[in-house]
């Protein structure tokens, strides 16, 4: 009777957990911040708790009773490691909140998410494979596929378990079907060839791995045909880029000499303009709720139905679908252009704060170069302006400048509020101009081709970079062989230095590095490090594995974890619960699938 309870109590606990990680994972794959940032405030906290952590307390105190109903499920060196790592967090966590504030938290999570790979790894069972759930999941998948707003972060993750599931369906005719469903939906929808440029290179890292693992790994074929399958397979990603990827987007991934030059280019500037650089004091906020998220998604999903049907030449756009599209993207971009106002405004005050500084100056060598730069800075906010700023705005602006350049006789007093008036005057202007434009601006938006700028496409490489660079100084300067305060905010001289990204760093007070493992590093130190080296460890641990026993499923499972490894070297993704949690749970359930194979407990396949 004691050993039906066991069991019994055992299989509940999987069950629980699987239902619970299933329904909040599909609900962070459909509804992405919207979801992950429901909250409950307590009086006593000065911080808000998220869902997630919710999530995360509830199942791993169900992982604890598991381990105590089978404590050999976890070895005795992996379990102190466990331990040690979570006594790690809390301490590095509640360190950087009594010195800075509740941002360490937020912080933390980068280190906490992975704990989710522990509950992926306690809720894989063996029924999740048996004949019922091999019909019902690829069946929900592919749905989703089709007429859900699945995140594009994980439309290939639904792809890849649809087509596992659908190769090894009963009886034949449904597996061909699934799979002819599976061929039409990426044809239709060219995941695989449309998308951000992380998007591409998570494409590259899941497509390389494939072909390694298919055609050199499992198939036994003459290494001639193995050469002609992967030069079959690259002539078709490529041609597919080149017919409907953003061309900007590759084509500033692959002129490194142009990158090279600009990249000096900027970092002469910032080297020369970094002695007047004195870091904004700004209070930073734990995040900044999304509330117009709703309407950029359905911007983006009705921009894209558009490119499609006008693909088409035998469908068009009907009435509805144009009203759809027009009034949609008019609401965005009036909102988009009060944040862009906001920005102008700020970047113009800045430049007035500066003549304003340089009044003050003693030395007259220093205010020459000041002189110098400041007009390099009107320059740029007027090349930034995107044709907002009319010529009688020009004016207004170089006055700024003029009047520091000549009749140095006038009274300091009088040229002050020489400068002050231009200042003001073309702050006035400037909104005067912006609500008159949003019309016009909303038009060229519709009437613009899909590719992005190819300066905005080179500046976003850059951004990175000099953010990488700016964190690994901050390291080298610092020593922080433990990793930089969890409490502390992150910030790039580099970027605030070029006035890149000035509405979200002002706003929030930090940037983000856009590169997950990066970021573990920095925040972590030597842990951090160890940590990148583990998740190497572990995946090169389940690709052999997986080779040994020639599984196609365990091929598919880690394609989809190298997409995301791919995506998250250039991405805010394993910072963010809706990314984070459903990765993390997919790795631990990827590890016990290894295992269950290892044991004989799931047949190979």
């Amino acid at each position: 009777m004691q050993s039906n309870i066991f069991n019994i109590t055992e299989t509940f606990i999987k069950r629980a957990l699987f239902r619970l990680m299933g329904f909040f994972c599909y609900a962070y794959t459909i509804f992405g911040s919207d979801f992950a940032e429901w909250e409950v405030k307590f009086g006593f906290l000065n911080f808000p708790i998220f869902v997630g952590e919710f999530l995360l307390l509830v199942t791993l105190l169900l992982v604890v009773v598991y381990y105590f109903k089978n404590p050999s499920f976890l070895d005795r060196i992996f379990l102190f490691a466990i331990i040690f790592y979570v006594l790690w967090i809390f301490t590095k966590a509640s360190l950087g909140y009594v010195f800075a504030g509740p941002l360490a938290f937020r912080n933390a999570a980068l280190f906490y998410y992975p704990l989710f790979a522990l509950v992926g790894y306690v809720l894989l069972e063996r029924g999740l494979f048996n004949s019922r759930w091999r019909s019902v999941i690829p069946a929900f998948l592919i749905l989703n596929l089709c007429f859900s707003p699945v995140s594009d972060y994980f439309v290939p993750a639904y792809w890849l378990l649809s087509l596992g599931f659908c190769l090894f369906l009963r009886p034949s005719w449904m597996k061909w079907f699934g799979i002819t469903v599976l061929v039409a939906q990426a044809i239709y929808s060219k995941f695989f060839f449309i998308g951000s440029r992380s998007h591409m290179i998570g494409i590259a890292f899941m497509t390389a791995f494939l072909i390694g693992y298919l055609v050199f790994g499992l198939v036994k074929l003459h290494w001639r045909t193995k050469s002609w399958a992967v030069i079959i397979v690259v002539v078709v990603i490529m041609s597919g880029l080149l017919s409907f990827g953003d061309h900007n987007a590759l084509r500033s991934m692959v002129s490194l000499t142009h990158l090279h030059e600009q990249y000096l280019e900027l970092d002469n500037d910032i080297q020369r303009r970094k002695k007047y650089y004195v870091p904004d004091d700004l209070k930073p906020q734990i995040y900044y709720q999304n509330k117009d998220n709703q309407l950029a998604q359905n911007i983006f999903h009705y921009a894209r139905a558009a490119g499609q049907s006008i693909a088409s030449p035998e469908k068009q756009l009907n009435q509805a679908e144009i009203n759809a599209i027009d009034d949609s993207a008019k609401n965005f971009m009036i909102k988009a252009m009060d944040v862009r106002q906001a920005a102008i405004h700020q970047r113009a005050n800045a430049i007035y704060q500066k003549t304003r500084d340089i009044l003050e100056r003693q030395n007259a060598a220093v205010i020459e170069q000041a002189k110098s730069d400041l007009d390099s800075d009107i320059q740029e906010f007027l090349d930034d302006s995107g044709g907002l700023v009319e010529k009688d705005l020009e004016e207004a602006l170089q006055n700024l400048s003029l009047a520091l350049h000549h009749d140095t006789e006038r009274s300091l007093e009088q040229l002050k509020k020489s400068v002050d008036d231009a200042s003001q005057s073309t702050i006035a202007k400037l909104k005067e101009t912006v609500e008159q434009k949003k019309d016009a601006i909303v038009t060229n938006v519709l009437e613009q081709q899909a590719d992005r700028s190819l300066e905005v496409a080179y500046n976003n490489i850059f951004f990175r970079l000099f953010i990488w660079r700016d964190m690994l100084n901050e390291l080298k300067m610092k020593s922080a062989w433990w990793g930089v305060d969890l409490g502390q905010p992150q910030r790039s001289p580099s970027i605030e230095i070029l006035g890149w990204a000035t509405v979200e760093w002002r706003r929030d007070g930090w940037i983000t590095p856009h590169n997950s493992f990066l970021h573990m590093i920095y925040r972590g130190g030597i842990v951090g490090l160890l940590f990148v080296g583990a998740i190497i460890g572990v995946l090169t641990y389940l690709i052999r594995g997986f080779l040994k026993y020639r599984s196609v499923w365990g091929g598919l499972l880690v394609a989809s974890l190298m997409y995301w490894i791919g995506i998250s070297n250039f991405l805010v993704f394993l910072e963010l619960p809706y990314n984070a949690i459903p990765f993390w749970t997919f790795f631990g359930m990827t590890l016990a699938y290894y295992h269950a194979l290892e044991k004989g407990k799931i047949s190979n396949g």
